[in-house]
């Protein structure tokens, strides 16, 4: 469905925004918000609000064992009202605000702002806070290393200007984007769902090939280990550490350095900062303290316990931190680089300790107490090359939905800019909607 523009238009010379319909009025944000800067002290509300990115405002223990942590002195928290706007003044421009439905309180960096009602309707103040433009134009004036995290301020927003139909239209325009908005949610919720379920497939097809082999004709019989159930009759079940063994080795001078990441696998730590345009720490000096890994090597990650078992194509040098394995002969390497990613082997590795967390490293010792199948090297190089096709397969069906999740959200968000900036009139929406 398309919409027409206003019939008039002027020019307010705001930078972020080209113009507004002619009976709109625009006003420095100071003017439609206030800054709600109420201490919790004395205590007078415990219930400490999480603000995380796209999702909004939703209470801290619903939040799960992720980003910050709880305060222990709540008294220098900020307190926030239903109604409240929360801006997190680091990561504004990824999308971390949002509009509370909850009283309690939040972190004192936050910016927590009251919509002045008589002006400005609760939700039309969220939705232009939604703008893309409105938050690089706001990004530009902050202060940080990276732009993304550039650290803005109320001092910054108030004094940017907005625009302000009349509060029967904020009226009509919200009831509009709440009804083309969820359509696009419910578009965006299918494609996600199909991406859940190819992920669900993918993963049953990894562990049943690396467990039952792809003959459905051969005969199984009982392993005797638990994480690999029935095997085909030809196979043996052998101790990991007979199959690799721990590499030792110092780092060779001036070789590349490499990097482990669930994301990219091992690659070159230069790659990985372009890919992911980050900067990480390298060792220029005391190059001692670094490892040689070889190719075909594995790499045992900081977060293994959450399958980062990493598959090495590259001859290099990397972390110390990190547990190198070295594959003997009857080890063909693509089909454990399968098998290490497969979630009955990662629970496996998992029933090794008790203390599962983030961050907490995977050690030789706990990679040995987990038995391995071991099956002709002929037959390995078979199903890894089966697997290689199959997943190909799903990995570009999954690539396609994720195409179109980002297609469905730059037409969601170019929506609700041109809907609240007044480049689309809605105000007929529903005589449309009958026609």
């Amino acid at each position: 469905m398309s919409f027409g523009k206003y019939e008039n238009y002027k020019d307010k010379d705001i930078k972020w925004l080209s113009n507004i319909p002619n009976h709109w009025n625009v006003e420095p944000c100071r003017g439609l918000l206030t800054e709600r800067n109420e201490r919790n002290n004395p205590i007078v509300n415990e219930n400490y609000l999480s603000l995380m990115a796209n999702i909004g405002i939703i209470l801290y223990a619903d939040k799960g064992d992720v980003g910050n942590k709880k305060p222990e002195d709540l008294s220098k928290c900020k307190q926030i009202y239903v109604g409240d706007l929360v801006i997190n003044s680091m990561n504004y421009g990824i999308g971390s605000y949002g509009l509370s439905k909850h009283r309690g309180v939040c972190s004192p960096v936050y910016i927590v702002l009251k919509p002045k009602l008589e002006k400005i309707e609760e939700r039309f103040a969220f939705r232009i806070l939604e703008v893309k433009k409105l938050q690089q134009y706001a990004q530009s004036f902050g202060n940080g290393i990276l732009e993304h995290r550039a650290s803005i301020s109320w001092d910054i927003l108030k004094k940017i200007w907005l625009p302000v139909p009349p509060i029967e239209e904020q009226k009509q325009i919200l009831k509009f984007l709440d009804i083309e908005a969820a359509k696009i949610d419910d578009l965006v919720s299918e494609q996600e769902g199909l991406i859940e379920l190819l992920k669900e497939k993918r993963q049953a097809l990894i562990s049943h090939a690396v467990t039952k082999g792809i003959n459905s004709s051969v005969k199984m019989k009982d392993s005797g280990v638990t994480w690999l159930g029935k095997i085909p009759e030809h196979w043996n079940v052998s101790q990991s550490r007979r199959l690799f063994k721990e590499r030792k080795q110092k780092a060779i001078t001036g070789e590349r350095q490499l990097t482990a990441s669930q994301k990219h696998g091992v690659i070159y730590q230069d790659e990985f900062m372009e890919i992911e345009g980050i900067s990480v720490v390298q060792v220029i000096h005391g190059a001692d303290i670094l490892k040689h890994v070889e190719p075909n090597d594995f790499v045992i990650s900081m977060r293994s316990f959450q399958g980062g078992i990493e598959w090495c194509g590259s001859s290099g040098s990397i972390s110390s931190a990190y547990v190198m394995l070295i594959p003997e002969k009857k080890v063909y390497s693509s089909f454990f680089k399968h098998l290490f990613k497969s979630n009955s082997y990662i629970q496996a590795l998992q029933s090794t300790t008790n203390l599962v967390r983030d961050g907490q490293a995977l050690r030789f010792s706990n990679f040995s107490l987990i038995d391995l199948p071991e099956l002709p090297i002929d037959e390995q190089k078979l199903i890894a090359e089966y697997l290689d096709e199959k997943l190909i397969e799903f990995d570009s069906l999954m690539e396609r939905a994720i195409k179109c999740i980002s297609l469905l959200q730059e037409r969601r968000a170019s929506l609700i800019s041109n809907a609240v900036t007044g480049q689309i009139d809605v105000r007929n929406y529903q005589t449309k909607e009958v026609a």
